[in-house]
């Protein structure tokens, strides 16, 4: 999935580490002949990338950002209980993440950014 990059910083050790919308890091580099990314050796080709998408491995594994914080939660409910906002489409805000726990029986989830997801 393709993430628009929102900022860049350095690494430990000294790599550039490209700062996504998504919440998720990735370090860029140009490493001829494996990685041609010779915009990141200078700071006007960091700054034209601004903005621009790159694909997020870990979005595409729908692994949430190591650092998130909890803004809420919802009781827990059944297919009869569940609120009407999630049963037609919706989206998260930018940057924001939703975790399901199916506690019993299945959940059928279809997503436009994502495969679908069928599953316990």
């Amino acid at each position: 999935m393709e993430r628009l990059i929102t900022g860049f910083h350095e690494d430990e050790a000294g790599d550039l580490v490209a700062e996504l919308a998504c919440g998720h890091d990735q370090h860029v580099r140009h490493a001829p002949p494996f990685q041609l990314r010779p915009w990141v050796l200078t700071e006007a080709g960091r700054t034209a990338r601004m903005a621009v998408p790159i694909d997020c491995p870990l979005c595409e594994r729908f692994e949430p950002p190591a650092n998130l914080t909890l803004t809420r939660t919802s009781p827990e409910w059944t297919e009869a209980t569940m609120p009407a906002g999630l049963r037609k489409r919706h989206r998260l805000a930018v940057g924001g993440w939703g975790r399901i726990t199916v506690l019993q029986g299945r959940l059928s989830l279809s997503s436009t950014n994502g495969p679908h997801l069928d599953g316990s």
